[in-house]
């Protein structure tokens, strides 16, 4: 962009008489030109106390403020100075540098405010419109036209850039979400199959031994002597006897209840 415009000492001249102000405004001139814009700005308030009705103090203070990069002060200043004037060359010029401020506020707050970065810029191109309606020669006016809709169509790609890449990234961490969730649930299924089987399995080797103690736990009942199926009714007999000459040995010992015998 180009250089502000600054209004001189001879447009002081012609519109205030008092000689504290012209010099104070020699003064801030000079310590705007020594980067020395803090100090500059107090002097043209100085200055603006001599001449309440000059232009020039707060139209170099917001010159000052502009190179301190203090944006929205320098347009505040810019904006009373425009709407305070009937002085058209006046008027062009502070419209000229409200373009080139708010332009520069645009590149500025760009990561910071990007919202707001496209519709600074169209307020950019909006004054150097304005200058030309005023001023339709001005080829500073109509070339930084230019610059900024360039400008803006660069920074308009880059956002829609960081929109995609923002989106695409969001997309890609839903997709790996979704992956992780669906190999989570996998995974626990599998564990759960895993651990189902080796329940059955615990079961199953345990259902052996477990039925081997129920049968040692049982209390084991009496088994009768089998009698030979092929055993002969004497056969049957002579056992009889036997049996009975037993108890009865055992009844003399002592050793049994005598029974019945029929």
């Amino acid at each position: 962009m180009y250089k502000l415009n600054i209004l001189i000492i001879i447009l002081l001249a012609a519109n205030v008489s008092a000689e504290s102000a012209r010099s104070l405004v020699e003064k801030g001139n000079q310590l705007y030109a020594d980067r020395q814009f803090d100090s500059a700005i107090e002097i043209y308030a100085q200055a603006a106390e001599d001449a309440p009705k000059s232009p020039v103090p707060e139209f170099n203070t917001a010159n000052s403020l502009y190179r301190l990069e203090r944006f929205n002060d320098a347009i505040d200043r810019y904006k009373q100075v425009a709407a305070g004037s009937s002085d058209k060359r006046i008027v062009a010029d502070a419209k000229y540098n409200l373009g080139n401020s708010f332009f520069q506020k645009a590149l500025k707050n760009q990561q910071t405010e990007p919202e707001k970065t496209l519709e600074d810029m169209k307020t950019s191109i909006g004054y150097f419109r304005d200058v030309l309606d005023i001023d339709s020669a001005n080829q500073n006016a109509a070339q930084n036209i230019e610059v900024a809709k360039a400008a803006y169509k660069q920074i308009e790609e880059q956002q829609q850039q960081q929109q995609d890449q923002q989106q695409e990234n969001k997309d890609g961490d839903n997709q790996d979400e979704q992956e992780q969730d669906e190999q989570q649930q996998q995974d626990s299924q599998d564990n759960q199959d895993k651990s189902e089987q080796q329940q059955g399995e615990q079961q199953d080797q345990q259902q052996p031994q477990d039925q081997q103690q129920q049968d040692q736990q049982q209390p084991q009942e009496p088994k009768e002597q089998p009698m030979a199926p092929d055993a002969t009714a004497q056969q049957i007999l002579d056992k009889e006897k036997q049996q009975k000459k037993e108890r009865q040995i055992l009844q003399s010992l002592g050793l049994e209840k005598v029974e019945k015998d029929w």
